[in-house]
């Protein structure tokens, strides 16, 4: 066999498969829409809530996180969890201290579970993606003072 008929018996046979992105967290970049869609997760470990979320502050996040993680404190272990994390807060009161974001954003789904759920659920239907920058802008800049 030539090497050329090797090359295209080749063809085909190879099947790669995509990596898994984090369960907890997928962020992919597929333009905003508005409302969000919720669906139950397939392992039953909560729901699974998908939104959009402005990069920059997905990124500020992060690095806050980073941050924390730097000086020991790994009391929030993912932007996931910080989100978790801060829908809660907003049901315990917290102020909506900071406007939305820019109109840019990506998709973006996290895992929920009752409580968070609940909250997620409770806010207006098409206003879910700008009162949740809302919450984490509010939330980052309670953790910050």
């Amino acid at each position: 066999m030539s090497a050329k008929q090797r090359r295209k018996a080749g063809r085909g046979k190879r099947e790669t498969t995509p990596t898994p992105a984090p369960a907890s967290l997928v962020v992919s970049s597929t333009p905003a829409a508005p409302g969000a869609s919720v669906g139950r997760d397939s392992d039953g470990q909560g729901e699974a809530i998908s939104t959009h979320l402005e990069p920059a502050l997905f990124a500020t996040i992060g690095q806050h996180l980073e941050s924390q993680h730097a000086e020991g404190d790994y009391s929030v272990g993912s932007v996931a969890e910080f989100i978790r994390k801060s829908l809660l807060a907003y049901k315990d009161g917290l102020a909506l201290t900071h406007p939305p974001g820019s109109r840019r954003s990506k998709r973006f789904s996290f895992r929920a579970g009752a409580e968070e759920f609940a909250v997620w659920e409770g806010l207006k239907s098409r206003k879910k993606a700008e009162i949740l920058d809302r919450i984490l802008r509010s939330a980052l800049h309670k953790e910050n003072v």
